[in-house]
């Protein structure tokens, strides 16, 4: 791991993903004025009272864009989480156990693989209006089938290794040899592919507020995006839609970085897992 904190792309990837994070915290504890509030004069310019201006709503836009930093980094974490947890539960019980239980869990996912998640999202968006936790929590449902297949197949192999197999000698218990040995050998595999599932639900989030179908109350880069690009012809692009693609680049390119760094310095078993 020294090697990688060497990396001109890791230490890249880590200051522009931790700028953007620092902004997320700082909306916990400051915010120069509140984001929902219609109280400004609409399209006002930047000044000292409102660092990136007002939008055609008259909310401040810096206020907006803290939040939107704020809601990105949880929608990531949390959609992340979900898919990655589930990937290694189902992996790791499909894998150990095998028979009628492989089966069962494998062809969910093969369901599940099959199913046009783009499409399916973009429908429940449209008709049900789910909040923006709820539909990543669908996200992270429609997402974790692969990474289960790839946990699944790093288990059996590590089922029959020497150091299991004298665990289960010795009396040890299915859970016990999954929570004691398994686990711990698969941990860098789901720590880093979180970063391949954050990256693909901050993407998956702005893609969809920028089409309109979550809630304008949620704020998102995608949904700044979408509110300043209706008026593109005044010369409001960069103070209002400028900085939003900004940070969601940064954001971007960051996790990017950091994945493709710490690719080099882990095996075959996380490599493409982290791509996906």
């Amino acid at each position: 791991m020294k090697s990688v904190l060497r990396e001109p792309f890791f230490k890249v990837g880590v200051v522009l993903f931790g700028a953007v994070s620092a902004l997320g915290i700082l909306a916990l504890f400051w915010l120069p004025h509140d984001p929902h509030a219609f109280v400004f004069e609409p399209l006002a310019r930047p000044s000292l009272t409102h660092l990136l201006g007002v939008n055609d709503a008259g909310m401040d836009i810096f206020s907006e864009l803290l939040v939107a930093v704020q809601n990105t980094l949880v929608f990531g974490v949390w959609v992340a989480g979900i898919s990655v947890g589930l990937g290694a539960v189902v992996g790791m019980a499909s894998g150990y156990w095998g028979g009628w239980i492989d089966a069962v869990l494998m062809r969910l996912c093969d369901i599940l693989i099959a199913l046009p998640s783009v499409l399916v999202l973009l429908l429940v968006a449209s008709i049900a209006r789910p909040s923006g936790m709820e539909l990543g929590a669908l996200l992270g449902v429609l997402s974790f089938p692969i990474g289960a297949k790839v946990v699944r197949f790093q288990t059996a192999h590590l089922k029959e290794t020497l150091y299991v197999e004298v665990a289960l000698q010795m009396g040890a218990s299915g859970w016990y040899v999954l929570r004691r040995h398994i686990f711990p050998a698969l941990a860098p595999l789901i720590g880093f592919s979180c970063a391949g599932r954050f990256r693909f639900a901050v993407m998956a989030q702005a893609t969809l507020a920028f089409l309109g179908l979550l809630s304008p109350s949620e704020k998102s880069f995608g949904m700044m995006i979408r509110q300043g690009m209706q008026y593109y012809y005044l010369d409001i692009w960069w103070h209002w839609i400028f900085p939003p693609v900004v940070l969601l680049g940064m954001v971007l390119v960051g996790v990017t970085f950091v994945i493709f760094s710490l690719e080099g310095v882990l095996d075959g078993r996380v490599k493409g897992v982290l791509r996906g």
